[in-house]
C-alpha cells in the first residue's frame, strides 16, 4: 500500500487519499485512534510513525523514534499512549 485513501461514508461516492503520506516503501501498519481523529500509520523500512487527522485528511504529527524497522502499531484502549514494536523486539509507548 502506498496510499491511504479515506471514505466519507455520508457520501460513499467522496474517496480522498491523506496528503503528505510518506509511504513509497509500502504500508506496514494502520491503527484508528480510539477517541480522536486520527489514524496512525507506519511505512515498510522505517522507524517513522505519522498521525493522520482524517477529517482534515493531513499529517498532523510525526515521530521518528530511530530504532530498527517498526512493524506495529497500536493505542491503549483509553487512548492516552501510543505504542510501536519493531522487528529486532524494542517497544516504544508514549504520551498522547
Amino acid at each position: 500500500c502506498q496510499t491511504v485513501w479515506l471514505v466519507d461514508f455520508d457520501d460513499a461516492n467522496t474517496i480522498r487519499p491523506v496528503e503528505g503520506v510518506p509511504f513509497s516503501d509500502g504500508l506496514v501498519a494502520l491503527a484508528p485512534h480510539p477517541f480522536l481523529p486520527l489514524v496512525g500509520m507506519v511505512s515498510r523500512n522505517s522507524s517513522l510513525v505519522s498521525l493522520s487527522n482524517y477529517l482534515s485528511r493531513n499529517i498532523t504529527m510525526q515521530f521518528d523514534w530511530k530504532i530498527s524497522q517498526l512493524n506495529s502499531l497500536d493505542f491503549s484502549p483509553d487512548g492516552l499512549l501510543g505504542m510501536v514494536a519493531s522487528d529486532t523486539g524494542v517497544l516504544v509507548i508514549w504520551d498522547m
